[in-house]
């Protein structure tokens, strides 16, 4: 679970920690729904479950609501039928454990709320996301989807088709219908290595899941009147909430939602894996069947993971394989051990000792104007002002930047040092100066340069281009 089935190491660690949590809070509300478990083990699933669903809500609010949302209409479609106590305990026991974690974050971090609305402002000054952006970007999103999805669309509704038309005969629906369903999980999984991590794999999963549960159903359709039908409702209600997890996952992401959407193909796979068990439970599966389908699920996640170990283009922001990464380099306050690649390791020693020679010591103010994330500041130990992560490539990323180092005093500006990125497309200011907009009477001084290599390509006709680092060192009244 700690990368995602077809992202690889596609997946920064703050989308996998709301990925896991969101996984984590779906098995939780089957476990405290699931009939015939104790009382209290249902109320502890119900206690853990409202933390979780707060833990999502406080990383990633817009994937919260919508989560909760879709949680809420399974719960509606499950839970029928059970007491209007019972459910009323439930939902105590949730409200218990979000508030008992809400009590826990105050204690450690008791300005939580105001940073949270930092937070929300800066977003809206880098890119403009708004509820409203949010929202007309997912109908958006889902249009320009449906008019590429036209052949699939054709495809998954010959497939049903097919499958109601064998599911009628019953002489010989079984081993047809089977082994059809076996030969579109093969052609969905291997049509998924094919084509690489496209937009609309899940949309291909989901065709492959209902033709499953369409092929269950019309055979259970001609049986004998008064044979029980088993009760599908729950497993078709939670293979539809695990086919539109992934949506909710990727609600207010700043880039194309169904291309993010692949990060999130772990539910598409449960809901698949919930079928399957569907059908041996059943006795519609063979287990000659189910040996072969899971041969194409595990073989695709084997074969989407292997090119991690050497190929860089399969990593995230990393310019090496795993196997490469075996250098070791100390990062941070706490000296933490990180391996990385030769070249990194070499990029950082020399920008270690370029830094200082020109009398930089660790734990000094650095404002890191690369655009690309905190890994430089933490390289020399430095402590980021007003933001650790300078979001660089953006429309608004200048007015964000001037808004976030604006609020910085004006006594922990003027110490600060300022690392800045040419040749990089992220780059938020390729110069200083730039900050005297903040403050006129600013001046730095020019203590080294470093050429380093891209962590990712912007142009792929090109490839990745070597960025150069410039490190600034604060002038003061007596050094001018």
């Amino acid at each position: 679970m700690y990368y995602s089935f077809t992202a690889s190491l596609r997946l920064p660690a703050y989308i996998l920690f709301v990925l896991v949590v969101m996984l984590a809070a779906t098995a939780l509300l089957c476990d405290l729904l699931r009939r015939g478990a104790s009382r209290s083990s249902r109320l502890m699933a119900a206690t853990a479950y409202g933390a979780a669903v707060l833990l999502v809500g406080l990383r990633k609010p817009t994937s919260g609501a919508a989560m909760l949302v879709c949680h809420a209409l399974f719960a509606a479609v499950v839970a029928r039928g059970t007491p209007v106590r019972d459910l009323a305990g439930l939902a105590a026991a949730m409200a218990v454990g979000g508030f008992a974690l809400l009590a826990l974050v105050q204690l450690v971090h008791p300005d939580w709320l105001a940073v949270m609305r930092d937070g929300a402002l800066l977003a809206q000054l880098t890119d403009g996301r708004t509820v409203g952006v949010v929202l007309g970007r997912l109908f958006q999103d889902a249009g320009a989807s449906a008019r590429r999805l036209g052949p699939d669309a054709i495809l998954g509704a010959c497939v049903l088709m097919l499958l109601v038309w064998l599911g009628r005969r019953r002489r010989w629906s079984r081993g047809v219908v089977v082994w059809s369903l076996v030969a579109a999980t093969g052609v969905v999984v291997l049509g998924t290595l094919w084509r690489g991590y496209g937009k609309t794999w899940w949309l291909a999963y989901a065709l492959v899941v209902v033709s499953w549960a369409w092929g269950l159903r019309s055979r259970h359709a001609v049986r004998p009147a008064g044979t029980p039908a088993s009760g599908h409702a729950p497993t078709f209600a939670l293979v539809a909430l695990l086919m539109v997890l992934p949506v909710a996952f990727s609600l207010g992401t700043n880039g194309s939602l169904p291309a993010h959407t692949q990060m999130a193909s772990m539910f598409a796979v449960l809901a698949l894996l919930v079928v399957l068990q569907r059908l041996v439970v059943l006795e519609e599966l063979p287990r000659l069947a189910l040996a072969v389908c899971l041969a194409f699920i595990g073989g695709a996640g084997f074969f989407i993971q292997w090119p991690t170990l050497g190929d860089p283009a399969a990593t995230y922001r990393l310019r090496a394989g795993l196997f490469d990464q075996v250098h070791p380099i100390e990062f941070g306050p706490r000296r933490a051990v990180v391996r990385v690649d030769e070249p990194t390791r070499h990029e950082v020693e020399v920008l270690r000792t370029l830094a200082s020679e020109a009398g930089w010591t660790p734990g000094l103010p650095l404002i890191d104007l690369t655009g690309d994330g905190p890994g430089w500041v933490l390289a020399l130990d430095g402590r980021p002002p007003g933001l650790a992560w300078v979001i660089g490539g953006y429309a608004g990323s200048l007015r964000a930047a001037h808004w976030a180092l604006g609020r910085i005093q004006p006594s922990k500006l003027a110490q600060s040092w300022v690392l800045t990125a040419h040749g990089n497309p992220r780059s938020v200011a390729e110069h200083p100066d730039w900050l005297r907009g903040i403050d006129p009477g600013l001046r730095y001084r020019l203590v080294g340069r470093l050429q380093v290599g891209a962590r990712y390509s912007f142009d792929a006709a090109r490839g990745a281009q070597p960025v150069t680092l410039s490190l600034w060192k604060p002038e003061r009244e007596n050094e001018r």
